[in-house]
Formats: structure tokens, sequence, C-alpha cells
């Protein structure tokens, strides 16, 4: 859900709202993993995953 692509690296979201209900404002943390790591989530994500929802 929070996992994207940008200029060909994988780039992770989080929301971090602890201090949400005094501010009403939402922060936003990117993270980008190195690019092994990167690759491994790439792979699973596009090929692992699908074909194991297709043989389920």
């Amino acid at each position: 859900r929070n996992i994207f692509v940008y200029k060909g690296k994988v780039i992770l979201v989080f929301s971090y709202n602890k201090a949400n209900t005094n501010t009403n404002n939402s922060f936003y943390i990117v993270r980008s993993p190195c690019p092994i790591v990167q690759r491994i989530l790439y792979v699973y994500l596009v090929y692992i995953r699908p074909f194991r929802s297709l043989i389920s």
C-alpha cells in the first residue's frame, strides 16, 4: 500500500501520527532500502506474490 517505485528506486512511505491528535497534521517518513533489499522486494511483489495467489 505504501510501496512506490520512483525513478527506478523502491520507496517506502510510513505515516507517523503520534502527534496527530494535538496538531491535526500527519507526518510521513520516506525510506529507500539498499539496492539488494529493493531488488528482493521488487521480485517478491511482481513475481512471487501474484504466482502464489494464482496457484491458491
